[in-house]
């Protein structure tokens, strides 16, 4: 499978996750987006993501737009409200840059992936909304950034041409999201094995961008191989924002941090193996041939004079056959182990 180079961070197998902190309209003022990226950053994040629109370019006038837990919504003054201020994008991208984390954007049209060019936008990242906009999908590849693609609301086919209109530009580096396109979304339909299709089909980095308002279904992500992983962040669920209702808050973003790295740690290898600290573990923990009592020279090996348990310094049991029915070259005391270079022959 491939991997995507996204500034100094390998993206793919045998890479650690990369952690995305979505903050897109949760913000009002500068200071709010400034404590989100030190939030962020401190918690284990990799990288920073906004939301790049303009509300004339995104939403009809009077557009209606149902979320489940807030009811209808009118999706042009929500977007009018948290449009692109391009000042406050300016500081942001500086601000995260100079705490070392990685920031890119969703743009919603071409003037707003221009203006993300402009900022050195480091990737880009397509909404589950853009996955059919062809045109749009080929601006954005023609500017040779890495492309992380959401997929909800998408058929296989859908994503095999929104992949293919991609490359047709030139640009390979593309990583792609599962996704479920509800707001929030319940863990039973976050479909997570769709990534290991993802990854069977497409042969790109797979994760996931998350809509759950929990912290364990991205660990679960973490936990079957997800590369990269999204979640949704605000300083409060109280703050108005186009995503506080279903947004981690500090502390449950720390944790979802802290689960992930546990998961990808848990997840190892696929080499069977003892592990050296297994080694001292076995000592004690197999078992081996003991004497039940004491057993004479010239003695004949039985189950009635021996026994198998803990430790396993002596002969393990796994070679029975060769123990039961063998004489013995010396006398045995009750509970010695009973050792190769104790045994003559089998009668």
């Amino acid at each position: 499978m491939k991997q995507v180079t996204v500034v100094n961070r390998i993206i793919g197998p045998n890479q650690p996750i990369f952690i995305i902190a979505e903050i897109g309209g949760n913000y009002e003022t500068i200071e709010q987006a400034k404590k989100m990226i030190d939030y962020t950053k401190d918690a284990g994040a990799d990288a920073i993501k906004l939301q790049t629109y303009f509300a004339d370019k995104i939403a009809q006038p009077q557009s209606r737009f149902e979320v489940k837990g807030l009811g209808e919504i009118d999706q042009y003054q929500v977007c009018k409200k948290f449009e692109v201020n391009k000042e406050s994008h300016q500081q942001i991208f500086d601000y995260a840059r100079e705490n070392g984390m990685i920031i890119f954007s969703t743009p919603s049209c071409r003037e707003t992936t221009d203006f993300l060019e402009e900022l050195g936008t480091d990737a880009y990242k397509t909404g589950a909304d853009e996955i059919t906009n062809i045109p749009l999908l080929k601006y954005i590849a023609r500017k040779g950034k890495p492309i992380f693609m959401s997929t909800g609301i998408s058929t296989m086919t859908e994503i095999s041409m929104a992949i293919e209109a991609i490359k047709e530009e030139g640009n390979k580096d593309i990583l792609l999201f599962q996704t479920t396109s509800i707001y929030p979304n319940d863990p039973k339909d976050a479909n997570l094995r769709v990534m290991e299709m993802y990854k069977l089909a497409f042969s790109v980095p797979v994760g996931f961008s998350d809509h759950t308002a929990d912290i364990y279904t991205p660990i679960a992500a973490a936990a079957i191989g997800a590369n990269m992983i999204e979640k949704h962040f605000c300083l409060s669920r109280n703050d108005p924002g186009t995503d506080t209702f279903f947004a981690l808050e500090p502390n449950e973003f720390r944790e979802m941090c802290k689960g992930i790295r546990i998961a990808e740690a848990a997840l190892g290898s696929a080499e069977k193996k003892i592990l050296d600290g297994e080694k001292k573990t076995a000592k004690g923990f197999r078992k081996s041939f003991i004497a039940w009592r004491d057993i004479k020279k010239g003695e004949v090996l039985t189950e009635n004079n021996t026994i198998v348990k803990r430790p396993g310094k002596g002969i393990w049991p796994q070679h029975y056959e060769a123990i039961l029915g063998a004489k013995v070259n010396k006398d045995i005391a009750k509970d010695d182990f009973i050792r190769w270079k104790d045994i003559t022959e089998r009668t």
